[in-house]
């Protein structure tokens, strides 16, 4: 499979991933925080917005960088675990910067959500990467009969 296919294959679930990373984050603690103008669900329309867009400057080139270097699976899990790890830190503070302190936010949560999100993209990745058979439209129909037209 074209690893730019694949790369693009991806951003679908980077997305989704995303998002339940997000819901998770706000679930655990954007529920703690009692003040009237804390956007609450408006951040997981700001993280599905941030995960469209911004997959194609993020994650698609470490991905294209990943399949080109890397054929095992640790590896790549080590890497987007550690990315989407750094990225629930940096939408943490970025996010719940204002409320922290006065409602005792923990990052943490960001870090394992999106840690684990990396985790699951990381597994995803690897299974399209290693098994191209399973994302054709007809496997059974050889690559011939499908160019000649029968």
């Amino acid at each position: 499979m074209n690893i730019l296919r694949q790369g693009f294959m991806m951003w679908i679930p980077f997305a989704l991933l995303c998002l339940g990373a997000g819901f998770a984050v706000e679930l655990a603690e954007g529920s703690k925080i009692g003040n009237s103008a804390y956007p609450g669900s408006g951040f997981i329309v700001m993280i599905w917005f941030a995960a469209v867009l911004g997959y194609a400057f993020t994650f698609l080139p470490l991905t294209l960088m990943v399949n080109r270097t890397m054929n095992r699976v640790i590896p790549r899990m080590l890497m987007y675990t550690a990315a989407g790890a750094l990225g629930g830190y940096w939408y943490f503070t970025g996010a719940y910067a204002p409320y922290i302190d006065a409602y005792d936010l923990r990052s943490m949560t960001a870090v394992l959500s999106f840690g684990a999100a990396g985790i699951l993209y990381a597994l995803f990745d690897h299974y399209l990467f290693n098994h191209p058979k399973a994302f054709q439209q007809n496997p059974d129909v050889k690559e011939e009969e499908r160019n000649s037209g029968t």
